[in-house]
């Protein structure tokens, strides 16, 4: 079989997944939004003094959410780069970006599981109010 098929292969998945990436990132950064102008309904229609605090704490944690959604984008955007390259190149694709693809999905898992716990947390923080 020629490597030539098998490389537009391989290319074609690293592709496909890198895509996926980037939905999963920006679906994680939709749900932020949403979640953060949550927050600033229940400040302007039931804010009580006692609850600054925790609300305070949870816009941090919005905020910190949208930063490491943002470096994760870098890296996508990195990994394309690499990845551009290297198809217009006659090296080894896989060789190259695998590794660093294979990374960046660990570190959006980590950050999509983080960021269930944040939303679980928030609306237990809001019914228990």
């Amino acid at each position: 079989m020629s490597k030539q098929p098998m490389q537009n292969l391989k290319l074609s998945q690293l592709k496909f997944e890198i895509e996926t990436c980037k939905r999963l990132l920006n679906f994680i950064a939709d749900e932020n939004v949403h979640l953060k102008n949550r927050l600033a309904e229940i400040v302007k229609d039931s804010f009580e003094i006692d609850m600054l605090g925790e609300m305070e704490n949870y816009l941090s944690k919005f905020v910190a959410q949208d930063e490491l959604i943002n470096l994760l984008k870098n890296d996508i955007a990195k990994i394309e780069k690499r990845l551009w390259a290297e198809t217009h190149g006659d090296g080894e694709i896989v060789k190259d970006i695998d590794p660093p693809l294979r990374l960046l999905q660990s570190n959006i898992l980590k950050t999509e599981g983080l960021f269930l716990t944040l939303c679980f947390d928030f609306n237990n923080f809001l019914v228990a109010v």
